[in-house]
């Protein structure tokens, strides 16, 4: 639970400060729709090797109570799955299709 990263969380850290595009799927545990997507996710994340890091947050559990330590980075996210594409920290995109 918490913050998953793809790769090593130290350099991946780095290249998130330096405005590396970090690609964030922000879910809730019991969610359904997050459930679904979840394979897919993990799969993109392990065959994808191009300038996007994967990020997956969790900030709802699976009684949809908040996750206290994830409560700053998910800050108005209102659904789940929720996708959106960073460069360091500013926004670039929202997936905004069909969950």
């Amino acid at each position: 639970s918490g913050l998953l990263g793809h790769g090593g969380e130290a350099s991946d850290a780095a290249e998130g400060a330096a405005g590396g595009l970090e690609l964030r799927g922000y879910f809730a545990s019991a969610c359904p729709h997050c459930k679904h997507l979840a394979p897919a996710w993990k799969e993109a994340a392990a065959a994808y090797s191009g300038p996007v890091r994967f990020r997956e947050i969790e900030c709802a559990d699976a009684n949809w109570k908040p996750v206290p330590e994830n409560a700053a980075v998910c800050k108005g996210i209102e659904g789940y799955p929720t996708l959106k594409l960073f460069r360091g920290d500013e926004e670039v995109a929202t997936y905004d299709g069909d969950r």
